[in-house]
């Protein structure tokens, strides 16, 4: 082999291991980019994951607070109550005279009554009674005699006004609520 053919062989030797070289390098260059974005990616999971975990916990001790402060203590107080009953197979209608309540009890955070739908029963249990099958009683009261007046005065023009419905009236004799008393837990 000539001089010139050595030094070619090395050359291309050099060459080919240059170009080698470049793409081992270039290889590892990508993947050292990707390890990188994908330690970032990692990181940045974390950090969202650690978000996440804040969250949930801020969620948590939220939810907490929350549910302690649900049992809200039933008052008893007096109010003013009236009912009304009404059947879809029948054009009679029912208001019962506006009553005083004593020792009723009222949530005091939601202002409910306790028992609301008790005191419907009652009035239905009546109707019952004497007859008058299948009625639909609500019960509605006011804190305030005005407030419950207001109200009851509101439902009854609605059938008054409409002219198609048998009112009748319970009087206080006829028909009393009487006080639904909370049970103890």
């Amino acid at each position: 082999m000539s001089q010139q053919n050595v030094l070619l062989y090395i050359k291309k030797g050099v060459w080919s291991c240059s170009i080698h070289l470049f793409f081992v390098t270039l290889h590892y260059h990508i993947l050292e980019k990707r390890a990188d974005v994908l330690e970032e990616s990692l990181i940045t999971s974390k950090r969202n994951n650690m978000k996440i975990n804040i969250k949930s916990c801020l969620l948590g001790v939220c939810a907490l607070f929350a549910t302690l402060g649900i049992s809200a203590a039933n008052t008893a107080k007096t109010i003013y109550i009236y009912g009304f009953a009404a059947s879809f197979n029948d054009s009679t209608v029912y208001f019962t005279e506006l009553q005083r309540l004593d020792s009723a009890y009222i949530d005091s955070k939601t202002k409910f009554l306790y028992g609301r739908e008790n005191y419907s029963y009652q009035l239905q249990d009546y109707l019952d009674q004497k007859g008058w099958k299948h009625a639909v009683c609500i019960t509605s009261y006011g804190l305030t005699k005005k407030e419950a007046e207001k109200k009851f005065l509101s439902l009854r023009k609605k059938y008054v006004d409409k002219g198609k419905f048998d009112i009748k009236y319970l009087k206080l004799s006829d028909f009393t609520y009487q006080a639904i008393k909370p049970e103890d837990n």
